[in-house]
């Protein structure tokens, strides 16, 4: 039995045999397993929540670059609009800003996937991954 055979039954909602579950369970880690003994692995969660909580402790413990959004606004008739529609703008949750964040954390050297469209006609879309080499800033 392939490994990789096995999340692709699982995206199309096939159920798992006794044994792929079994191969399944085998490959569970602890946070602090993955932190120490597979840095580099790439790690599934249950809940948006979860890859938050794991990517910001992760973070913690290296050189992160912050890149923060640069946002224009158009339509607002004064400034007190202005100040209004960007203070709501800054307290929405990534969930609620179409899984674009305003602050960026990032790591130098890691892999990252893209979980939304970006931009299509650069291919900065849903499924790419890559490595971050430098951020010009």
């Amino acid at each position: 039995m392939v490994f990789s055979t096995v999340p692709t039954k699982m995206g199309n909602g096939e159920i798992l045999t006794p044994n792929e579950k079994a191969l399944v369970e085998s490959r569970f880690k602890t946070k602090e397993q993955t932190i120490r003994v597979l840095p580099h692995a790439m790690c599934l969660f249950h809940r948006n929540q979860d890859v938050e909580d794991y990517n910001n402790e992760v973070f913690q413990t290296l050189d992160t670059v912050f890149c923060v959004a640069y946002f224009t606004f158009s339509g607002y008739k004064n400034n007190d609009q202005l100040v209004s529609m960007t203070t709501k703008l800054h307290q929405m949750s990534t969930m609620e800003s179409g899984g674009l964040p305003y602050v960026l954390k990032l790591l130098l050297d890691k892999p990252y996937m893209i979980t939304s469209n970006v931009d299509i006609d650069d291919d900065l879309v849903n499924g790419t991954m890559g490595t971050i080499k430098y951020v010009v800033g």
